[in-house]
C-alpha cells in the first residue's frame, strides 16, 4: 500500500479544517442568539440575499470578494476569516500530529470544541473590549494551544 506524502496529509486536514471551522462560525454566531443552525440558510447580515455557494467557500471567497457582500457590498467581518484560518491550521496540525488514526477523532473533538469557544468570544464581541471577555479569549486561546502541545509531547 503506498504511503499518503506529508503535504498531502497536511492539505487534507486544513481543507477539512476550514470547512468545519466554517460551519462553527455559523453555531458561534446563531446559537447564542437562539436561531437554527440549519434555517435560514446563510444570508448576508446586511442586505439578507442568500448566499450561493461560491460565497461560502472558507477563506477563499472573503479573498475574492475582497471582504464584501458580493450582492450590496457591505463590509464583511474578518472574524469568519480568522475563525477558518484557524480551523485550516488546526486541521492540518492535528492530521500532522496524530497521523490518520483513531486518536485523530477525540484530539479533533476536543480542539475544535475549543475553537468553538473562541469562535463565540469573537461573535460575541464585534473588538473584545472588556477585561473580562479578554481574559476569555485568552484562556480559549492557551487550552488549546495546550491541548496542541500536549498531543504532540504525548506522541
Amino acid at each position: 500500500m503506498a504511503t499518503i506524502p506529508v503535504f498531502m496529509l497536511f492539505l487534507l486536514g486544513a481543507i477539512f479544517g476550514a470547512w468545519f471551522a466554517s460551519f462553527l462560525n455559523v453555531v458561534a454566531w446563531r446559537v447564542p442568539r437562539g436561531e437554527s443552525v440549519v434555517a435560514p440558510p446563510s444570508h448576508c447580515p446586511s442586505c439578507g440575499h442568500r448566499l450561493s455557494w461560491l460565497d461560502l467557500v472558507p477563506i477563499f471567497s472573503y479573498l475574492f470578494l475582497r471582504g464584501r457582500c458580493r450582492y450590496c457590498g457591505a463590509p464583511v467581518a474578518a472574524r469568519y476569516t480568522v475563525v477558518e484560518s484557524l480551523g485550516a491550521a488546526l486541521g492540518g496540525a492535528l492530521v500532522l500530529i496524530c497521523g490518520p488514526t483513531l486518536r485523530l477523532i477525540p484530539a479533533a473533538a476536543a480542539s475544535f470544541a475549543l475553537l468553538t469557544g473562541i469562535a463565540v468570544e469573537l461573535h460575541g464581541q464585534e473588538q473584545l473590549k472588556t477585561r473580562g471577555s479578554r481574559l476569555r479569549f485568552v484562556l480559549w486561546s492557551l487550552g488549546l494551544i495546550g491541548l496542541m502541545l500536549s498531543l504532540y509531547i504525548g506522541r
